[in-house]
């Protein structure tokens, strides 16, 4: 190895090792906020500098960003052993009780199955568990259960390493997807930086940590992405439909743009599922998720507890006299009102936003579409802020097409990192809300700008070459 190369190795080392520790300090001694005040702009700011840099500054920027990368795969591969060897109570225990019971031949929709299987597997739940998971029931569409089923057949201990090892490998191919279609010509360099801005992100580590399905949801929005003039993005919106329903918001691009044949495959897609469902599991169970008011038997605290960061749930919190009561939308006129005002009105702005902007900036609508769902689902808990990662980056990625300063689009970046991570739950609801409202700055100039030129179809801001 020829000195001038050793040299640079070295720096890459340091700022590897540097990079480590210094953000591993900062979570420990300083804060979540702390840290990811830092670490996005470190991050980003090393890739947008090492473009016209000297090979040994340039090795320095590629240290920052692989230290990052593997600071945060570290955590959240210890995350996922810590669970394995001791099963904590919620998501995954609820992913597989559920699918026990139809693994038992029970129909899951009925609480009274539930609570057989939990029983017969020696569960001992807490009394939140029981309200919240047995007493309520499975509470997602049949196809949802073409997944837990098939873990839910081994004990938790073999159903837990198996749904790590299939969510893993779909991580992977999500960052990959994300890589490609971002930064497609970046090299392991934007390999990397995608990696380490996809995992540090703190709902990526509590997915982690919670055993959560929001890697089958990116992988289906990416390949949606990919394909969503074609029948076949929309059958990936299905797959990503079975197994969180508010990706269903996102058909809203498609009744805009008129492409029927997008739509007509999330329809065949969901079609088949549920005919796949009816044929494992019986037309029994297919029928109970149409007639059992699985709703009615969620308890209140679902609604308006602070892990529900959707519009209608912050609404609800608002409008408690006290922190700790939690109001029933069923029972609360008033506060589904406001949500139907402010929740039209959002979507009159984004339907307007994305007609005006035109199929060239399909990719921008997305985003917009993206934060919208997660903005009127009702059930958007707190780790569902991870998908704000995949168009977030993206306008960070096309800044100079869009006419952003480096330092406004990694602000933009940065602002969700630190509301997301700065708390458990409390702002992520205020971290989707500006994204949206950044997206929706940015559509508007595009707007604008074609309005200045029209014969520009993506809005008079050039693409690169």
């Amino acid at each position: 190895m020829n000195p001038e190369l050793r040299r640079e190795w070295a720096y890459v080392i340091l700022a590897f090792a540097v990079t480590g520790g210094v953000l591993a300090g900062l979570g420990l001694v300083a804060g979540p906020a702390a840290l990811y005040l830092l670490f996005p702009p470190a991050v980003l700011l090393a890739y947008a500098a090492r473009a016209g840099a000297a090979p040994t500054r340039r090795a320095l920027f590629d240290g920052v960003i692989l230290g990052a990368a593997a600071l945060f795969v570290a955590r959240g591969v210890g995350v996922i052993l810590l669970n394995i060897r001791l099963i904590e109570e919620w998501d995954f225990q609820a992913f597989w009780v559920w699918g026990r019971a139809a693994a038992m031949g029970l129909n899951p929709y009925l609480p009274e199955s539930v609570a057989q299987a939990s029983a017969a597997s020696g569960m001992e739940p807490s009394k939140l568990f029981v309200d919240q998971v047995l007493a309520a029931g499975f509470p997602y569409p049949p196809p949802t259960m073409l997944l837990l089923r098939p873990f839910a057949g081994f004990d938790q201990q073999t159903g837990v390493v198996l749904w790590y090892l299939f969510h893993g490998a779909l991580l992977v191919l999500g960052i990959r997807l994300l890589w490609k279609l971002v930064l497609p010509d970046s090299g392991l360099v934007g390999l990397a930086l995608t990696t380490a801005l996809l995992v540090g992100m703190r709902s990526t580590q509590t997915t982690l940590h919670l055993a959560q399905t929001h890697f089958i949801i990116l992988t289906a929005i990416l390949l949606y992405c990919r394909s969503r003039e074609r029948f076949g993005g929309g059958v990936w919106l299905a797959v990503g439909m079975a197994t969180k329903p508010w990706v269903a918001l996102l058909l809203l691009l498609q009744l805009v743009r008129r492409r029927w044949r997008v739509i007509a495959g999330a329809v065949a897609g969901t079609v088949a599922f549920l005919g796949a469902a009816a044929l494992a599991f019986g037309p029994g169970m297919v029928k109970s998720y149409l007639t059992l008011p699985a709703v009615a038997r969620m308890p209140t605290r679902y609604f308006s507890s602070v892990v529900n960061q959707s519009l209608l749930a912050t609404i609800l919190r608002v409008s408690a006299e006290k922190q700790s009561i939690h109001l029933d939308p069923r029972e609360s006129p008033t506060a589904l009102l406001l949500f139907a005002l402010i929740g039209g009105a959002l979507i009159l702005a984004t339907v307007w936003l994305m007609h005006r902007l035109g199929p060239g900036r399909d990719d921008l609508a997305i985003c917009l579409n993206v934060t919208l769902g997660l903005l009127l689902y009702p059930g958007t808990l707190y780790h569902y802020s991870m998908m704000l990662l995949a168009p977030l980056f993206w306008v960070w990625a096309r800044r100079d097409e869009l006419r952003l300063p480096t330092a406004v689009a990694t602000a933009i970046v940065t602002v969700p990192f630190v509301l997301v991570g700065s708390s458990h739950a409390q702002y992520v609801f205020v971290a989707i809300a500006f994204s949206w409202l950044a997206f929706a700055t940015i559509a508007w100039r595009v707007v604008r700008a074609a309005a200045v030129a029209p014969g520009d179809p993506t809005g008079a801001v050039p693409r690169p070459a």
